[in-house]
């Protein structure tokens, strides 16, 4: 999914601008200048850290196709660099889905394409378009390349009609498709109630999560039944490092240069002898 992105600056300083690294202060600076620079130094680099371990991701199913659709799209390589069955791409998280895998038409209240509705209810608010369903009863997997760690979260809703809910179920395995160890299983009961206003039986969707422990690389969906099962946000809380920091580390580290630089050049210019 994260790609890996570095600036570098070249070029020939001025012969007369001093070399200073951070956590140095030029010479002639105050010993509580030193203090402060060091402590900066400090603060860039756990913002740098934080920024490298910390990283998540949501697979919301928005923008597959046009909304609204027939529910039979498939998500293919979507996420993964390559396209839907109609030809759309979207963000390359190394994310692959089989054949059955399908995307869900989620109702609004005024569009009437499925059974199934966020009802208003979501996260994120730009995903309540989309989600994800299987076209048969059975197992399918999605198949994570980069892997992942730590845990996830999803959102799910399933209706028989006051019919036992049996054969739902979502496991993590330590291979692609399913193979290597099982990782973590959930037994998916929770009937949903329905949102009349929605038109949905399918709705609200119940959140739900897993921890674990090991690298995943797949996740397996078992469904009971055809187009049975709508799952939504599959969100990835992933241990492994990460090389793209998060916005607000981002904001942290550049506006800690920028004061850097500042008291850098505002040091310069309080040596004796400057004009």
């Amino acid at each position: 999914m994260l790609r890996t992105f570095a600036r570098r600056r070249s070029g020939n300083a001025a012969a007369t601008t001093p070399s200073v690294e951070i956590g140095q202060a030029p010479r002639g600076v105050s010993g509580g200048y030193r203090r402060w620079l060091a402590a900066l130094s400090v603060l860039l680099l756990t913002a740098s850290a934080s920024a490298a371990h910390a990283a998540y991701y949501t697979l919301m199913f928005e923008d597959i196709a046009p909304y609204p659709n027939n529910n039979d799209v498939q998500i293919l390589d979507f996420y993964a660099g390559g396209a839907s069955s109609i030809g759309t791409m979207g963000t390359n998280y190394h994310v692959r889905f089989g054949e059955n895998a399908r995307l869900l038409c989620l109702n609004s209240q005024t569009v009437d394409c499925s059974g199934t509705s966020r009802g208003g209810v979501t996260d994120f608010p730009e995903s309540l378009q989309g989600g994800l369903t299987f076209k048969t009863v059975g197992t399918d997997y999605v198949n994570f390349d980069d892997g992942f760690t730590g845990n996830m979260s999803f959102n799910y809703a399933i209706n028989l009609g006051g019919a036992p809910i049996v054969g739902y179920s979502i496991a993590l395995y330590s291979g692609l498709d399913g193979t290597g160890d099982q990782l973590a299983f959930y037994d998916l009961t929770v009937p949903a109630v329905g949102c009349p206003e929605y038109n949905a039986l399918f709705c609200p969707m119940k959140y739900s999560a897993l921890a674990f422990e090991g690298v995943a690389k797949s996740i397996a969906f078992t469904s009971g039944g055809p187009y049975a099962l709508a799952i939504d946000d599959i969100t990835i809380v992933n241990g492994l490092e990460s090389p793209v920091p998060e916005p607000a580390a981002w904001a942290l580290m550049i506006a800690g240069f920028g004061l850097a630089g500042t008291r850098l050049r505002n040091g310069r210019n309080a040596l004796p002898g400057r004009t």
